[in-house]
């Protein structure tokens, strides 16, 4: 892992002061509250994850790509190709969704990093590594992970506006849970050789902006209470799912990215936390990464989840999106299947 905590970085903490205002503006706005509690933990899952596509698909993401850029030389990383975008993780107050357990990001790829900073100025501290990382290490990590080893072993780390980490896809890391007094929001992307299997990504070598699907300021409520009530929609109406999903569709009139991303978080925080979200059936999960894939196909790990559902039958999977694909996603979808073995 490279740790460069110590050196506080000023034009990162510019451009995070200024990624934190758009947060603050995005938490007024659809009243976000500071505190998690188990009783609203749903609807303020839904809230977070439309604050993180929000986020995400912010012009402001561009300014953390070109910074990254120009640290690349300075950090030493060879071989890297490509970038994706920012993917935020906000963490309410004692927020218990947001506490993952220990995991690596990718046990594949050579040259493949993580880029973490924190958004916010932290109180606490947000994430914790594994003591011990080496060659061995990476090669027992599911091991060592299942033994419970990195919780007796674990080191933990703080940081601040202006600050980074970076480490590579074998690191074992896990976030925290936030025991300070002050809502907290932090932001990974990944660094690579190869295109990530599961984002888009800016290819390095020809840089240029990337055009985000950009939500106007004075469309942030609007489009919140869409998202919102949808959700709650087919949540409440089990026997029309499938109906209000089309129309839903045909509604929407074009792709979404920030609803694309924030369905798939949302079905991501929900499957991983499921003793906070009971009453919430596998059905309910497949709609919201059918959906993810067809308002954008923007987080492609829906479509592992939906492979599963699937039992692994593509064909089965692809006939049930192309009943439903007004955006030409069922594609998409058709070239990920060729370029990988899934």
């Amino acid at each position: 892992m490279i740790n460069v905590k110590d050196q506080n970085y000023n034009d990162l903490k510019y451009i995070c002061d200024d990624f934190e205002k758009y947060l603050l503006f995005l938490k007024d706005t659809i009243k976000l509250p500071d505190y998690w509690n188990v009783n609203d933990a749903f609807e303020l899952e839904i809230k977070k994850s439309f604050i993180r596509g929000a986020l995400r698909y912010s012009k402001k993401t561009n300014a953390i790509i070109q910074f990254i850029q120009s640290q690349i030389h300075e950090l030493k990383l060879k071989n890297i190709n490509y970038i994706t975008p920012i993917y935020p993780m906000v963490h309410l107050i004692n927020d218990r969704v947001e506490g993952g357990g220990f995991h690596y990001d990718d046990e594949k790829n050579v040259n493949f990093y993580t880029f973490w900073f924190p958004m916010t100025d932290n109180k606490y501290s947000p994430i914790s590594i594994f003591g011990y990382q080496n060659k061995l290490i990476d090669r027992f990590a599911k091991i060592i992970i299942k033994l419970k080893l990195p919780y007796i072993f674990k080191k933990k780390l703080y940081a601040s506006k202006g600050n980074f980490f970076l480490w590579d896809g074998k690191t074992i890391h896990a976030g925290n849970i936030n025991n300070s007094e002050s809502m907290s929001c932090a932001c990974q992307l990944k660094i690579t050789e190869k295109k990530y299997e599961y984002e888009s990504s800016l290819n390095l070598n020809f840089p240029k902006e990337i055009d985000f699907d950009v939500i106007k300021q004075e469309d942030i409520l609007r489009e919140f209470n869409l998202f919102y009530e949808f959700i709650n929609l087919i949540y409440k109406n089990k026997s029309q799912r499938e109906e209000l999903t089309v129309n839903f569709l045909k509604n929407t009139k074009r792709i979404k990215k920030y609803f694309s991303f924030s369905l798939s978080v949302l079905s991501q925080r929900i499957l991983t936390n499921k003793k906070y979200f009971k009453k919430i059936d596998d059905d309910f999960i497949r709609i919201l990464d059918e959906l993810s894939l067809l308002t954008g196909a923007e987080n492609l790990i829906s479509l592992k989840r939906l492979l599963r559902y699937f039992n692994g039958d593509k064909n089965k999977l692809l006939k049930n999106l192309e009943e439903k694909d007004f955006f030409n996603i069922s594609k998409k979808i058709q070239i990920y299947f060729s370029n990988h073995n899934v």
